[in-house]
């Protein structure tokens, strides 16, 4: 991709990517996690198809720990991170558009931003925002983390538009917070190609239910004031590992709760006040998609799906999904592409599973269309001109 000639042109400006976990990320050199992105359904690649501008002004960073912080100043810290994301990324500075400045940014410009970023911006980056006649699109994920001050950031933009894979106008949490009538556009995920191909149809399939996903607790207040202590995110999952023994009939567990010895400070998904901690089994992922006739991956409490399920749906597994109003935001019809049970139903949900267990070749048609349609609705060709026509309209 090349610079656009036309100086006049609207562009894309993707505010601060080094700090998005969209591509990959510098910090993750550091600490030892996966280099994927943490929103790798996303596409990085989908994004830079644009005319895409990069702004880095200077906020914000990837890096978390104090002891670096302690090490550098923060705005020094950005500055050296910024290149080394270029890098990794495949980001040429002297191909792409690369500003420094909010102040450079055109009028008929779009901001396309992150909730988790914008949370932390200081004062003088949102007022900066606040004066910005354009749009700003920002993307939910994980904008439970502090609805209250994201609520109020969005307030002070004059054009903000929402984008999440969620129905959020339906998810009594998401109104709780943002009371005011916001431009939403419900987007796309975007298919993993490791997970093809593979048939629908095997008779090696094993006839139960896989749970995958991971099942965090939350502690922050707002999230703890509105669901109550000892919330978990995605509270179904929960359940299902808790009961995995009592289940094992209907229902293969790829993780567990493990008691700890003593209380602990922090641990994984902050679950220490519970004296429990969620793990996972060491498995790959894809074969065990593979290998079972269907899936669940419930749902966050919040509005939004798991990435997990189109995972499963493009390697063959029929889906089980407890929101319909997510997934008809898709285009997918319960009973065609997936399978649906009411939410946290779990007695439901067990009839459901041990009803395809009896009906397999009912099962096998849902994964194959299920499959066909992840194949043709979220691809990354597909998203990318979803996306492109939301952004230039």
């Amino acid at each position: 991709m090349k610079k656009s000639d036309d100086s006049n042109q609207a562009k894309i400006i993707f505010l601060n990517p080094h700090v998005t976990h969209v591509g990959k990320i510098v910090s993750h050199f550091f600490n030892g996690k996966r280099n994927y992105g943490r929103y790798r359904h996303l596409a990085f690649s989908n994004f830079i198809k644009y005319r895409v501008t990069f702004l880095f002004n200077g906020e914000n960073s990837s890096f978390r720990r104090p002891w670096i912080r302690r090490l550098l100043s923060h705005k020094s810290l950005v500055w050296l991170e910024v290149f080394p994301w270029m890098a990794i990324n495949k980001v040429n500075p002297f191909t792409y558009s690369l500003k420094f400045s909010l102040k450079s940014i055109g009028t008929g410009d779009a901001i396309l931003a992150f909730s988790t970023d914008l949370i932390h911006y200081s004062e003088k980056m949102i007022i900066e925002l606040e004066k910005f006649n354009g749009f700003i699109y920002i993307h939910m994920t994980h904008y439970y983390l502090n609805p209250v001050k994201l609520s109020e950031i969005i307030c002070r933009i004059k054009n903000p538009v929402l984008l999440s894979e969620g129905s959020l106008e339906e998810n009594e949490f998401f109104r709780h917070h943002f009371k005011s009538k916001l431009d939403h556009f419900q987007i796309p995920l975007v298919i993993d190609r490791r997970f093809l191909p593979a048939s629908a149809e095997s008779s090696n399939r094993i006839l139960k239910c896989l749970v995958v996903g991971s099942v965090p607790q939350i502690n922050n207040f707002d999230y703890v004031y509105f669901f109550g202590e000892g919330a978990y995110l995605h509270p179904l999952r929960k359940i299902l590992y808790e009961n995995q023994d009592s289940l094992r009939n209907e229902f293969v567990c790829r993780g567990r709760f493990m008691a700890l010895a003593k209380p602990l400070t922090s641990r994984i998904n902050n679950a220490s006040s519970e004296k429990s901690f969620f793990v996972y089994d060491s498995f790959d992922i894809v074969e065990e998609y593979k290998k079972y006739y269907m899936f669940i991956s419930p749902e966050e409490n919040i509005g939004l799906p798991s990435a997990n399920f189109i995972d499963g749906m493009i390697a063959g597994s029929a889906f089980l999904g407890g929101n319909d109003a997510i997934y008809s935001g898709f285009g997918m019809i319960p009973g065609t592409h997936y399978i649906s049970y009411s939410g946290m139903n779990l007695k439901e949900l067990v009839e459901t599973v041990n009803y395809y267990q009896l009906n397999p070749r009912e099962l096998e048609a849902i994964a194959r269309a299920g499959q066909k349609f992840a194949e043709e609705n979220f691809s990354e060709q597909h998203v990318v001109s979803k996306l492109n026509q939301l952004f230039t309209n």
